[in-house]
């Protein structure tokens, strides 16, 4: 572990964003000998009570997944703009019934599913999600919370939307008296604490060679 992580280690070099957050630097833990607990004790005093500034043409929202429209909102900006490959062929696609049942664990939180719209048509533009767990560290369980679902119209990839919303969200997760939380990433950020590789195994062979062969005419 720790040598790919060394090996990695040009990646992580400089980050607009990460750096300037409570998370530990690259290596940092290893080479400094850095013991376990909080990098950053806060107070909810010590949280800002206002929302962080978007763009004027923008509008934070709280998107109720409950309901059939909520849902069915997120459901089509997550298959239309999440995760997927650089061409736009292939993309996750999440059924409603998975994400309802993903954001609504036991005790979840409404104001935790955080949607941005343009003000002029009310599109949504932006999406993020956490829901509480708890967490056993070597013994001690913490309460945390799980950030997924971060995604940001591909028109917009560029405008600096994803560290409002991270900020946002963890402001709001910070108010409830939570100050750690897990989430996944597809390209290294300061610091991960594990790697994994996913494997895809298509189901059906002649479908996809099909759509293959469609593609390349086209």
């Amino acid at each position: 572990m720790l040598k790919e992580m060394k090996e990695m280690a040009p990646l992580y070099e400089k980050h607009a964003f990460w750096d300037t957050q409570p998370v530990p630097k690259f290596l940092e833990s290893k080479e400094k000998g850095i013991t376990q607990g909080p990098l950053e004790k806060k107070e909810i005093k010590d949280v800002r009570a206002e929302p962080y500034a978007l763009p004027d043409a923008f509008e934070w929202v709280e998107i109720d997944i409950t309901k059939d429209i909520g849902l069915n909102e997120v459901y089509d900006f997550l298959r239309d703009n999440y995760v997927g490959d650089r061409s736009g062929n292939y993309r996750f696609r999440y059924t409603p019934q998975f994400i309802r049942w993903a954001l609504t664990p036991p005790d979840y939180h409404k104001d935790w599913i955080i949607g941005v719209r343009v003000k002029a048509n009310k599109k949504l533009v932006g999406f993020i999600s956490g829901v509480p767990l708890k967490v056993s560290i070597r013994g001690t369980v913490v309460e945390m919370t799980a950030i997924d679902f971060l995604c940001i119209h591909t028109k917009l990839r560029t405008k600096r939307l994803a560290p409002v919303l991270i900020k946002e969200v963890t402001r709001r997760i910070n108010l409830k008296g939570i100050w750690q939380a897990i989430y996944t990433v597809g390209k290294p950020i300061p610091t991960p604490i594990a790697y994994t590789r996913y494997y895809y195994r298509s189901i059906n062979y002649k479908k996809l060679l099909d759509v293959i062969i469609v593609f390349i005419v086209d």
